[in-house]
């Protein structure tokens, strides 16, 4: 077995997803290409995986580093990608940029999706020939964001076999334990939609369905406030999405009458929950490196242009316009289930 991992030196996804690998005796036996343009990033996560490798006695399992792609992609059988081009610095031109207009964002939709999609694509689309060539059968697992747009622009530019993928499943089903109060190792739950917006069909313990546990914590302002937007989306389809309550609004355009209705009626509620503000920018940009540029300062309410088509002035909730793509042309859909 060969496992290609494409960005193995992200900060968040490498330790996680070589971690996960070793969890599968399956896996344990075979080479992990570990391959990353920043060599320094690259020796950190090898030193992190010959740790996890030592502690747990997987002697049959070893690294190889590289910072050539196509020596990591070849003759693999499973490719993961979890890079993004440009990094920190062009994410935080993503968010001042649509600032310095008015625009209100949110990671991975909008302004900042559109922008994401422009850097990532090309280099996803030549991955994928590479793969083409060096390893046909592999099945590429792309976790890069934003994963809806180039898991369709895979589909249709080449012949890869792709599926987007994020953690979100198993990260929101421990927050629906916390809020009904049942310990996560007892929750039985089954998920499936398209990445960035998938559903959870199934929450039981010990065949009780909690559904209604979890609509009554809905109840609760303490909880309410902790996720009011996927609350509010339950409440009118009936189900909890895996997506937190920023990146849900991304996959909801602007237009349905379930904004419209939502706006309408918590419009305060929804506008403080539904993407980046610029005094949540001012809390991420302070955790990033110095080096990042400062493009622009928001303008204040009274500077904002008003709208050339409406007429309107610009708000914060105005500008995140976005609809995912169709299922079927989306080669997304998953499903989990796990007990």
């Amino acid at each position: 077995m060969r496992i290609a991992f494409i960005g193995a030196g992200s900060a968040v996804f490498g330790r996680r997803l070589v971690t996960d690998v070793m969890y599968f005796p399956e896996l344990r036996e075979g080479t992990i290409a570990l391959m990353d343009l920043d060599e320094s990033r690259l020796d950190v996560m090898l030193d992190v995986a010959n740790k996890i490798k030592r502690d747990n006695d997987l002697g049959g399992l070893s690294f190889e580093p590289t910072t050539d792609r196509r020596r990591a992609l070849a003759g693999a059988d499973d490719v993961i990608a979890s890079f993004e081009v440009g990094s920190q610095k062009c994410r935080a031109l993503d968010q001042e940029i649509p600032f310095k207009y008015g625009l209100r964002v949110c990671y991975s939709s909008g302004t900042q999706r559109v922008a994401q999609t422009l850097r990532q694509m090309p280099v996803t689309i030549a991955m994928c020939r590479d793969m083409e060539e060096l390893c046909p059968e592999a099945l590429l697992l792309q976790y890069g964001n934003p994963v809806p747009d180039l898991i369709m622009g895979i589909t249709q530019a080449t012949k890869g076999n792709a599926v987007g993928l994020c953690h979100s499943v198993q990260g929101t089903a421990k927050q629906i334990a916390g809020y009904i109060g049942v310990p996560f190792e007892e929750l039985d739950y089954q998920c499936a939609g398209i990445n960035h917006q998938a559903w959870y069909l199934k929450l039981e313990r010990d065949g009780d369905d909690l559904y209604p546990l979890l609509r009554a914590a809905m109840d609760t302002p303490e909880v309410w406030a902790k996720d009011k937007v996927r609350f509010e989306l339950m409440g009118y389809f009936g189900l909890f999405v895996t997506e937190s309550s920023p990146q849900a609004t991304s996959s909801t355009t602007a237009s349905s009458p379930i904004c419209r209705a939502t706006r309408a009626s918590r419009s305060r509620r929804w506008r403080t929950e539904a993407g980046c503000t610029p005094a949540r920018w001012a809390t991420f940009r302070a955790r990033w490196p110095r080096s990042i540029p400062t493009f622009a300062e928001p303008r204040s309410s009274a500077s904002r242009r008003r709208s050339p088509v409406t007429g309107r002035r610009r708000t914060w909730g105005r500008s995140s316009i976005h609809s995912q793509p169709p299922a079927s042309s989306c080669r997304t859909s998953a499903s989990w289930s796990t007990s």
